[in-house]
Protein backbone atom coordinates (compact mmCIF):
# COMPACT_ATOMS: atom_id res chain seq x y z
CA UNK A 1 0.00 0.00 0.00
CA UNK A 2 2.86 2.44 0.82
CA UNK A 3 5.47 0.74 -1.37
CA UNK A 4 6.05 3.85 -3.49
CA UNK A 5 6.70 6.04 -0.43
CA UNK A 6 9.03 3.40 1.05
CA UNK A 7 10.98 3.26 -2.21
CA UNK A 8 11.21 7.07 -2.32
CA UNK A 9 12.57 7.11 1.25
CA UNK A 10 15.57 5.10 0.03
CA UNK A 11 16.66 7.98 -2.20
CA UNK A 12 19.84 9.14 -0.46
CA UNK A 13 19.73 12.50 -2.24
CA UNK A 14 16.62 13.60 -0.34
CA UNK A 15 15.49 13.94 3.26
CA UNK A 16 12.28 12.42 4.60
CA UNK A 17 10.14 12.41 7.70
CA UNK A 18 8.76 8.97 8.50
CA UNK A 19 5.60 8.92 10.61
CA UNK A 20 3.70 5.70 11.15
CA UNK A 21 2.15 3.71 13.98
CA UNK A 22 3.99 1.07 15.97
CA UNK A 23 4.57 -2.17 14.11
CA UNK A 24 4.31 -0.60 10.66
CA UNK A 25 7.94 -1.22 9.68
CA UNK A 26 9.62 2.12 10.45
CA UNK A 27 12.72 0.46 11.89
CA UNK A 28 13.02 -1.78 8.82
CA UNK A 29 12.76 1.28 6.57
CA UNK A 30 15.41 3.12 8.60
CA UNK A 31 17.63 0.03 8.42
CA UNK A 32 17.20 0.00 4.64
CA UNK A 33 18.01 3.69 4.35
CA UNK A 34 21.14 3.23 6.47
CA UNK A 35 22.24 0.33 4.25
CA UNK A 36 21.54 2.42 1.13
CA UNK A 37 23.76 5.17 2.53
CA UNK A 38 26.51 2.68 3.41
CA UNK A 39 26.63 1.66 -0.25
CA UNK A 40 27.41 5.25 -1.27
CA UNK A 41 29.64 6.87 1.36
CA UNK A 42 33.45 6.86 1.35
CA UNK A 43 33.54 6.15 5.10
CA UNK A 44 30.90 4.49 7.29
CA UNK A 45 31.43 7.18 9.92
CA UNK A 46 30.02 9.71 7.43
CA UNK A 47 26.58 8.41 8.45
CA UNK A 48 25.12 9.46 11.78
CA UNK A 49 21.95 7.80 13.06
CA UNK A 50 20.44 9.34 16.19
CA UNK A 51 17.73 7.93 18.44
CA UNK A 52 16.12 9.01 21.69
CA UNK A 53 16.96 5.90 23.69
CA UNK A 54 19.88 3.52 24.09
CA UNK A 55 17.49 0.64 23.47
CA UNK A 56 16.48 2.07 20.09
CA UNK A 57 20.13 2.69 19.15
CA UNK A 58 21.04 -0.89 20.06
CA UNK A 59 18.08 -2.21 18.05
CA UNK A 60 19.14 -0.19 14.97
CA UNK A 61 22.74 -1.36 15.26
CA UNK A 62 21.61 -4.98 15.70
CA UNK A 63 19.31 -4.85 12.67
CA UNK A 64 21.94 -3.31 10.41
CA UNK A 65 24.64 -5.77 11.47
CA UNK A 66 22.20 -8.68 11.21
CA UNK A 67 21.25 -7.64 7.68
CA UNK A 68 24.94 -7.42 6.72
CA UNK A 69 25.77 -10.78 8.31
CA UNK A 70 22.78 -12.50 6.69
CA UNK A 71 23.76 -11.09 3.30
CA UNK A 72 27.41 -12.08 3.77
CA UNK A 73 26.41 -15.68 4.54
CA UNK A 74 23.47 -15.83 2.10
CA UNK A 75 21.05 -16.80 4.86
CA UNK A 76 17.66 -17.59 3.26
CA UNK A 77 15.10 -14.81 3.57
CA UNK A 78 12.36 -15.39 6.14
CA UNK A 79 9.79 -13.44 4.13
CA UNK A 80 9.45 -11.51 0.90
CA UNK A 81 9.57 -8.01 2.39
CA UNK A 82 13.23 -8.61 3.32
CA UNK A 83 14.22 -8.69 -0.36
CA UNK A 84 14.97 -4.95 -0.43
CA UNK A 85 16.96 -5.16 2.79
CA UNK A 86 19.03 -8.04 1.37
CA UNK A 87 19.74 -6.19 -1.89
CA UNK A 88 20.83 -3.05 0.00
CA UNK A 89 22.96 -5.09 2.42
CA UNK A 90 24.74 -6.74 -0.53
CA UNK A 91 25.45 -3.31 -2.04
CA UNK A 92 26.76 -2.07 1.31
CA UNK A 93 29.01 -5.15 1.59
CA UNK A 94 30.38 -4.44 -1.91
CA UNK A 95 31.30 -0.93 -0.78
CA UNK A 96 32.75 -2.39 2.43
CA UNK A 97 34.96 -4.75 0.44
CA UNK A 98 35.98 -2.13 -2.12
CA UNK A 99 37.06 0.35 0.55
CA UNK A 100 38.34 -2.28 3.02
CA UNK A 101 36.18 -1.19 5.96
CA UNK A 102 35.66 -4.64 7.51
CA UNK A 103 32.45 -3.49 9.20
CA UNK A 104 31.48 -6.96 10.36
CA UNK A 105 34.72 -7.31 12.31
CA UNK A 106 34.80 -3.60 13.30
CA UNK A 107 31.15 -2.67 13.95
CA UNK A 108 32.19 0.32 16.06
CA UNK A 109 32.51 2.19 12.75
CA UNK A 110 28.72 2.46 12.65
CA UNK A 111 27.75 5.75 14.28
CA UNK A 112 24.40 4.88 15.81
CA UNK A 113 23.84 6.62 19.11
CA UNK A 114 21.43 8.69 21.17
CA UNK A 115 20.91 12.44 20.84
CA UNK A 116 22.22 12.84 24.40
CA UNK A 117 25.40 10.86 23.76
CA UNK A 118 26.06 12.70 20.49
CA UNK A 119 25.58 16.11 22.15
CA UNK A 120 27.95 15.09 24.94
CA UNK A 121 30.48 13.97 22.33
CA UNK A 122 30.20 17.38 20.61
CA UNK A 123 30.46 19.20 23.92
CA UNK A 124 33.63 17.33 24.82
CA UNK A 125 35.29 18.41 21.57
CA UNK A 126 34.99 22.10 22.42
CA UNK A 127 38.36 23.70 23.16
CA UNK A 128 39.37 24.56 26.71
CA UNK A 129 36.55 22.63 28.36
CA UNK A 130 36.75 22.39 32.12
CA UNK A 131 36.18 18.72 32.95
CA UNK A 132 34.01 19.71 35.91
CA UNK A 133 31.59 21.49 33.58
CA UNK A 134 31.03 18.54 31.25
CA UNK A 135 27.43 17.42 31.72
CA UNK A 136 26.69 13.86 32.72
CA UNK A 137 24.14 11.61 31.02
CA UNK A 138 21.72 10.17 33.52
CA UNK A 139 19.79 6.93 33.30
CA UNK A 140 17.40 8.43 35.86
CA UNK A 141 16.17 11.65 34.24
CA UNK A 142 13.31 12.36 36.69
CA UNK A 143 15.57 14.56 38.80
CA UNK A 144 16.65 16.46 35.67
CA UNK A 145 12.98 16.92 34.67
CA UNK A 146 12.15 18.28 38.12
CA UNK A 147 15.08 20.68 38.05
CA UNK A 148 14.20 21.92 34.56
CA UNK A 149 10.54 22.40 35.48
CA UNK A 150 11.40 24.35 38.65
CA UNK A 151 13.82 26.58 36.71
CA UNK A 152 11.19 27.16 34.02
CA UNK A 153 8.54 27.96 36.64
CA UNK A 154 10.82 30.45 38.43
CA UNK A 155 11.72 32.04 35.10
CA UNK A 156 8.02 32.40 34.15
CA UNK A 157 7.25 34.03 37.49
CA UNK A 158 9.90 36.69 36.80
CA UNK A 159 8.58 37.48 33.30
CA UNK A 160 5.66 39.97 33.44
CA UNK A 161 4.40 38.91 29.99
CA UNK A 162 4.19 35.25 31.03
CA UNK A 163 2.57 35.71 34.43
CA UNK A 164 -1.04 35.75 33.08
CA UNK A 165 -0.39 32.53 31.15
CA UNK A 166 1.18 30.91 34.18
CA UNK A 167 -1.83 31.92 36.31
CA UNK A 168 -4.19 30.34 33.76
CA UNK A 169 -2.18 27.13 33.80
CA UNK A 170 -2.20 27.08 37.59
CA UNK A 171 -5.96 27.77 37.64
CA UNK A 172 -6.42 24.58 35.59
CA UNK A 173 -4.47 22.74 38.32
CA UNK A 174 -6.50 24.18 41.25
CA UNK A 175 -3.57 26.54 41.95
CA UNK A 176 -1.37 23.61 42.99
CA UNK A 177 2.11 23.98 41.45
CA UNK A 178 2.91 20.38 42.38
CA UNK A 179 0.03 19.17 40.19
CA UNK A 180 1.31 21.26 37.26
CA UNK A 181 4.85 19.96 37.84
CA UNK A 182 3.55 16.40 37.75
CA UNK A 183 1.83 16.94 34.39
CA UNK A 184 4.91 18.63 32.94
CA UNK A 185 7.13 15.81 34.16
CA UNK A 186 4.87 13.28 32.40
CA UNK A 187 5.13 15.36 29.22
CA UNK A 188 8.92 15.40 29.42
CA UNK A 189 8.98 11.61 29.79
CA UNK A 190 7.30 11.30 26.38
CA UNK A 191 9.15 14.10 24.61
CA UNK A 192 10.41 11.67 21.97
CA UNK A 193 6.79 11.30 20.80
CA UNK A 194 6.14 15.01 20.31
CA UNK A 195 5.60 16.17 16.74
CA UNK A 196 7.41 19.35 15.75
Amino acid sequence: MDAIERQQALNCQQSFIVQAPAGSGKTELLTQRYLALLAKVPDPQAILALTFTKKAAQEMRHRILQALQDAAHDIPLKNQHQTTTRMLAKQALNQDQTLDWNILSKPQQLRITTFDAFCLELYQTLPQMDAAKIPKISNFPEQCYQQAIHQWFDWCREMPDLQPLLKRMLAQMDFKPSKLFGYLQELLKTRDQWLF
